[in-house]
């Protein structure tokens, strides 16, 4: 195993949508002098806060929090560029005295701290145009052509992760499923996984949309959102659930005999987020307890 770059603990407070992790890893900040760093892809875009449940107090809360509303331009902010960010704010959270807490539920990203991402940048300008104007459909196809592993672990509509495979393949010339990161901390780290049964998590999940649509904002944020090219862009290719659907209902007039639908279909979706969260975080158990050194709870 690499050694770790940096001496400090870190807690990492991770697990599905709505489990409760902000709640959580305020508490512990309060218990062990810590401060919060967010592990949230949506969460740094300035303009993209109800969908994402991003803490609306970040920038006034007795406790500091960092890596919230980074960016105020619809720009792609990588794994990479996440993860060198972290390395930093990490390094300074404990040079003065204080406990780095990570939490979100992006749990790409948090693996990239344990599993460094490989150096080929997968620029989608090296698609040929022809295979980037197909359907997200054909493009997969195209992609289980040339690499059916990574194909069959990605959803036939995610674009954003359909056309990353297909730029890393042009750009390098390697299968994407064989550009494997290696295991590499640049900390110790204590993972806290919070898994709460699952009719109680769908409840949450239900009541939380309903209060977002009904009572936060969401559709007013969308609203502002699809104004901007740029950001409607930007939210239709990384996927956040349910502000394409808002928008759709937005553009067709705002039924409110189709309200009821739009909210029942975010929540799913939403629950179907939660179990590939959950999917997704058995295979990264097993991935630290074979690397053997890593600390882990679930709760």
């Amino acid at each position: 195993m690499a050694q770790p770059i940096l001496s400090s603990k870190v807690y990492i407070i991770a697990g599905p949508t709505a489990s409760g992790k902000s709640d959580y890893a305020v508490d512990l900040a309060r218990r062990l002098g810590g401060e919060i760093v967010n592990a949230d892809s949506a969460q740094m875009y300035t303009r993209i806060s109800i969908g994402t449940a991003k803490p609306l107090d970040w920038q006034t809360h007795e406790i500091k929090h960092h890596l919230f509303d980074i960016c105020d331009q619809p720009i792609d902010f990588d794994v990479a560029q996440y993860r060198a960010k972290i390395l930093l704010i990490v390094a300074d959270i404990a040079s003065r005295g204080k406990v780095p807490i990570l939490v979100g539920g992006s749990l790409f990203y948090i693996k990239s701290l344990f599993f460094p991402p490989h150096q080929v940048k997968g620029n989608t300008s090296a698609i040929p145009d022809d295979v980037r104007l197909l359907s997200v459909a054909a493009q997969w196809q195209h992609l289980h052509g040339i690499d059916p592993v990574r194909a069959a672990q990605i959803h036939m509509h995610d674009t954003y992760r359909v056309m990353r495979a297909l730029a890393l393949w042009y750009e390098s010339g390697s299968k994407p499923s064989e550009l494997v990161p290696q295991y590499q901390p640049p900390f110790s780290a204590q993972v806290i996984f919070l898994s709460p049964p699952t009719e109680i998590l769908y409840e949450r999940i239900n009541a939380r949309t309903e209060a977002m649509i009904h009572s936060m904002g969401w559709i007013d944020e969308v609203g502002n959102l699809m104004r901007d090219e740029a950001w409607r862009h930007l939210v239709e290719t990384k996927g956040f659930i349910g502000y394409r659907d808002i928008a759709s209902w937005i553009e067709a007039g705002q039924p409110a005999d189709q309200l009821p639908a739009l909210i029942g279909k975010i929540q799913q979706d939403t629950r179907n987020y939660a179990k590939r969260q959950k999917t997704f975080w058995r295979s990264f158990i097993c991935q630290l307890e074979a690397a053997g050194d890593c600390e882990m709870t679930i709760i």
